[in-house]
């Protein structure tokens, strides 16, 4: 079942059974509909069950956690390594779960799963809203409740894979500084940065994988094949990016924390996580407008 989220220029279709993924997103251009997330492919759309196109939610992690284990108060939880190259697990539980329609109406859904340890233990319930307006354009809200441990370390982001295919990109925003990281992608260093206008081409930052500290909360995308500037807005104070050409994608992900937050403290404060106490829920969202 795919639900589909529709204004007059924007749509969405959700698949609820995939990790409640935007399996595409559409804006209506000169008559003409303009793929904005990557459309599915018909061959490598996914490694390791990490899905290579549309979007999806992070959710109670983003990007790698190393060792696969969360923090809680009953101690070390472990979690699929499904990121089997380095093993570590990746990118959260949510986007392999089955997703439940717990609301659906006109320009908007919302949805909600259970989030499982290897184990099987459910630990903790996993949320995301959607909505599509020509006003507002397109807005998304993850969400994670604690309703198992007295605390439980968690966070969240989103991870879209915006459209290269026959074209180009250019990225700019304002941050503060860029962690520095090993072979593995895991932080070692976090620097300032001397400018603090980012601006990042395709062209020139393919293979890009970097997160960004002290994020201003909104980018500017330019998309050339489609001749489409988005802007990128979110509460999130820490920007991923991620360029691969080959892809055909550039990733300008909204996240909560930096990579493997979890077991580093060195973070806290700014790029850190924090411990969600039982009964709280934790939000983060996400806005795309087209200009």
């Amino acid at each position: 079942m795919v639900l589909e989220i529709a204004s007059e220029k924007y749509l969405i279709q959700v698949n609820p059974d995939k990790g409640g993924r935007v399996e595409r997103f559409t804006y209506s251009k000169d008559g003409k509909d303009v793929d904005i997330f990557k459309p599915k492919p018909e061959h490598n759309f996914d490694q390791g069950r990490v899905p290579l196109y549309g979007s999806f939610a992070m959710v109670p992690f983003c990007n790698r956690l190393l060792p696969s284990t969360v923090l809680t108060s009953d101690g070390p939880v472990y979690v699929p390594t499904n990121w089997t190259e380095q093993t570590c697990a990746i990118h959260g539980l949510g986007l392999t779960e089955k997703w439940t329609p717990q609301d659906i109406r006109k320009g908007a859904c919302y949805l909600s799963t259970k989030l499982y340890s290897n184990e099987g233990k459910c630990i903790g319930i996993g949320m995301q809203e959607f909505e599509v307006s020509d006003q507002n354009g397109f807005w998304a809200r993850v969400g994670y409740c604690n309703n198992q441990f007295d605390w439980i370390k968690a966070g969240l982001g989103f991870h879209p894979w915006f459209n290269l295919a026959k074209g180009e990109a250019n990225l700019k925003f304002v941050a503060d500084g860029k962690f520095a990281t090993d072979k593995r992608l895991i932080p070692t260093s976090y620097n300032v940065l001397e400018n603090k206008e980012v601006n990042l081409s395709s062209r020139q930052n393919n293979g890009m994988d970097s997160c960004f500290g002290r994020w201003g909360g909104s980018s500017k995308l330019t998309l050339d094949q489609a001749d489409i500037i988005l802007e990128i807005s979110s509460s999130a104070s820490i920007l991923h990016v991620y360029i691969n050409k080959d892809l055909e994608a550039i990733c300008v992900e909204p996240v909560s924390h930096v990579t493997n937050a979890m077991h580093d403290q060195r973070w806290d404060g700014f790029a850190g996580m924090n411990k969600v106490r039982q009964g709280e829920t934790i939000w983060l969202d996400m806005r795309i407008q087209i200009h």
